[in-house]
């Protein structure tokens, strides 16, 4: 081939991979290093705060993750997690997963690098260990069973015990024709581990509701996640639901809680009480208009219910179209607190709930608003794709509780960003 024929097709190459997303190689035993900028995003002091990025590395850098190391802007080791989440066609790793914790002040952005290749080694990190066993995975002091209804069984931080050994967390889903479908009506297709510590652990199942008459199944992804620096939980459940059946997503969680409970809510302002073991609190907050994925009225509602008697404990003004809750609470006896984050809390239509009883239980709900658009399908003549998801941080903290844990709820909402940009300038 002559020279010029040579750069031609060198350079469509090129510009075939670039079109196609391919970071062109590297060279081989180069050093290279990536730009993380992590930006605290809702005015808020952190301490050991986890953070999550997702990079991507030349082809022919790396074949694994134990030639990556993170440091800081002075150059200090910081201890991390890498986890391959995809691979070049040659085997090396395209995506690389960071966990790492950082303190970032109010509204800062800070700046790490990531450095890999062949003789780059990372900092040790520690914390969360994961066991498994064929009945259960175990997550410090989590269990999470393989089968059953339960999302997530017995939960202890070391003597404190939050949900005792045998009871869990059950999820389930309300569908139009007055059925209530749980882990126990569904079929598992896949459980795996995301990623396996120390800094993260997560877990994920996915599935298919049975007992459904319908071609088309209810299919779902569920995900628990852990982070070293927190001893919190992340619980999503995200269904697909093209013919639009379900109506409900609901969450149970029984608190080992003693009464009287004292509880808040966060409105913008603080919103607390006290509940005896015969009384319910319950928070609702209801979008109903403007577009789908940006509501424009947003009001709230709380009512205390003992027995069949249920009275208006606050409520919203309901003149003000966007006086909106921030989605998390407070629940706790004189020993231990759980602090609770509902994620996406004012984001899209629908109704959800978070109700406490003086007995410990808690649920949590979403009702999604029913799709009123035509229920046409995509130009292949496939159901357009209906997607609902039930996500709640759960916090878990003893009495008195510590100063890094005091804004533990707007926080959780609040996660750090990252991006990221090639090079290190």
């Amino acid at each position: 081939m002559k020279p010029l024929h040579l750069l031609a097709a060198l350079f469509c190459l090129s510009l075939l991979r670039a079109l196609a997303g391919e970071a062109p190689p590297a060279s081989a035993g180069a050093k290279g290093s990536v730009v993380l900028y992590v930006k605290e995003t809702a005015g808020l002091r952190r301490f050991g705060y986890p953070a999550s990025g997702r990079v991507q590395l030349p082809r022919s850098a790396v074949k694994d993750a134990e030639h990556c190391r993170l440091v800081n802007d002075k150059e200090t080791a910081v201890p991390a997690q890498f986890t391959i989440a995809g691979r070049h066609q040659d085997g090396s790793v395209e995506w690389l997963d960071v966990d790492f914790s950082t303190s970032p002040l109010p509204w800062q952005t800070q700046t790490f690098f990531l450095d890999y290749g062949p003789d780059v080694k990372p900092a040790p990190a520690r914390g969360l260990t994961l066991t498994e066993t064929d009945a259960a995975y175990q997550v410090g002091g989590y269990v999470v069973p393989k089968s059953g209804d339960l999302a997530l069984g017995g939960i202890r931080y070391g003597s404190k015990v939050f949900v005792e050994e045998g009871r869990g967390f059950t999820l389930g889903v309300h569908t139009k024709d007055n059925r209530y479908l749980t882990m126990k009506d569904a079929q598992i297709s896949a459980r795996r581990i995301e990623k396996a510590g120390p800094v993260n652990v997560t877990i994920v199942t996915e599935g298919k509701y049975e007992q459904l008459t319908d071609a088309q199944p209810i299919t779902f992804v569920t995900r628990l996640e852990w982070v070293n620096s927190k001893s919190w939980v992340r619980l999503s459940h995200k269904v697909s639901d093209p013919l639009r059946r379900v109506t409900e997503l609901e969450l149970m969680a029984p608190f080992a809680l003693q009464a009287p409970l004292n509880f808040d809510f966060g409105v913008g302002s603080w919103l607390y009480g006290q509940l005896a073991a015969d009384e319910r609190v319950r928070f609702t907050q209801t979008a109903t208009s403007g577009t789908v994925e940006t509501p424009t009225r947003v009001n709230w509602k709380a009512v205390t219910i003992k027995g069949q008697n249920e009275v208006p404990f606050a409520a919203s003004n309901p003149n003000e179209p966007r006086q909106h809750a921030e989605g998390w609470a407070h629940v706790g006896d004189a020993k231990s607190v759980i602090a609770v984050g509902f994620d996406q809390f004012n984001e899209r239509f629908g109704e959800r709930v978070m109700e406490f009883y003086g007995d410990g239980s808690a649920f949590f709900h979403y009702k999604p608003t029913p799709d009123l658009r035509p229920r046409s399908p995509n130009f292949l003549g496939r159901a357009q794709k209906v997607e609902h998801e039930l996500a709640v941080y759960f916090h878990f903290v003893g009495v008195p509780v510590n100063k890094t844990a005091l804004t533990s709820p707007p926080s959780m909402l609040a996660p750090l960003q990252v991006t990221w940009k090639a090079g290190r300038k």
